[in-house]
């Protein structure tokens, strides 16, 4: 071989050795090593997720610890058991982060995505020994340009609080920090509308009671009334949107704080009980809840029959409940 040959193989030695070692074939395409470097973010967190005891909730507007205890889960701030699905839905989410789209690796880069010590919210997840099963920080959400017509994608910063590398995440949420949010107050969540039958409030203070019976299918035919008032007598249509937006208002009811366990020998002065009384027929069971005195904030107290704690419900839902016996009845009957 000449000399010219031999430089010319030496040379495509070379170029093809830097190909492989930039290409790097025998890994797959670009697409196939792009999936083989993404990982759960947390590992070993489905193996692990059943041991879980406690999560410490930290942001810098306040925090909340839940607690398992006695077969459920507790709101350690208010005494009060936890909202299960909405845990579950954490829960679900955390296992199926992954370290798809890495922004940083340098620590120094967290503080201008809300990750660095002190910032966003701070999730921990401990056993019953104690050791950490997860410890996770999700940051800022993405600044997007809302001037341009695209639609904005919800997007957060995140890391494990253990690896500096930094995250980008459109399956994240920044959960609350509010123990009252975490609370399982969904009294009739599982209720179906159909399921009310009738609804009745006893008002202490004006007097304004009434009570409300859905109508049967086969009373009422194709076009007739699908609620009629029977109290005060004597019975006459009511509008069906007056029946079906209590009956809505009834399955979402939903306390926006809870105020403290029940004290019976205390609670009527304490809280004024009872200024309302609403009893709900749904499939032969009744249903009881009372109204209180205003609790401040655009709130008023609250008790339901058979829990032992006294809640606050927002102005909205009481101002459905409280309606009065004109604005329920049909029109053609305000004549």
């Amino acid at each position: 071989m000449s000399r010219r040959n031999q430089l010319l193989a030496l040379a495509a030695a070379i170029l093809w050795g830097a190909f492989l070692l930039v290409e790097r074939p025998w890994q797959g395409d670009a697409h196939q090593r792009t999936a083989a470097a993404v990982r759960p973010l947390f590992p070993d967190f489905a193996r692990l997720r059943d041991g879980i005891r406690r999560l410490d909730i930290r942001g810098e507007g306040g925090g909340v610890t839940l607690e398992w205890r006695d077969d459920r889960w507790w709101v350690r701030e208010k005494e009060h058991p936890a909202d299960p699905r909405r845990l579950l839905q954490l829960l679900d989410m955390l296992g199926a982060l992954d370290t798809r789209d890495p922004v940083a690796e340098a620590p120094a880069s967290h503080g201008t995505y809300g990750v660095a010590a002190g910032q966003g919210t701070r999730l921990t997840f401990t056993d019953g020994a104690g050791a950490v099963v997860a410890d996770w920080i999700v940051g800022q959400l993405r600044g997007q340009d809302v001037t341009t017509g695209v639609r904005p994608v919800l997007e957060f910063y995140m890391r494990r609080a253990d690896r500096p590398e930094v995250y980008l995440s459109g399956d994240a949420i920044s959960p609350p920090t509010d123990a009252a949010t975490w609370c399982d107050t969904r009294f009739l969540a599982e209720s179906e509308e159909a399921d009310v039958e009738w609804i009745r409030r006893e008002d202490f203070e004006s007097g304004e009671s009434w009570r409300i019976e859905r109508v049967p299918a086969a009373e009422r035919g194709a076009d007739g009334p699908a609620w009629r008032m029977t109290e005060p007598a004597p019975a006459r249509p009511a509008l069906d949107f007056a029946g079906d937006s209590l009956v809505h208002t009834l399955l979402g009811l939903s306390a926006a704080d809870v105020l403290g366990r029940a004290d019976p020998a205390a609670d009527a002065a304490r809280y004024g009980f009872p200024l309302d009384r609403f009893q709900v027929g749904i499939n032969g069971q009744i249903f009881k809840l009372e109204l209180g005195r205003p609790a401040g904030q655009g709130l008023r107290s609250m008790r339901v029959e058979g829990l032992p704690y006294v809640y606050a419900l927002g102005d909205f839902e009481v101002s459905q409940l409280r309606q009065s016996a004109a604005q329920m009845l049909s029109d053609e009957d305000e004549d």
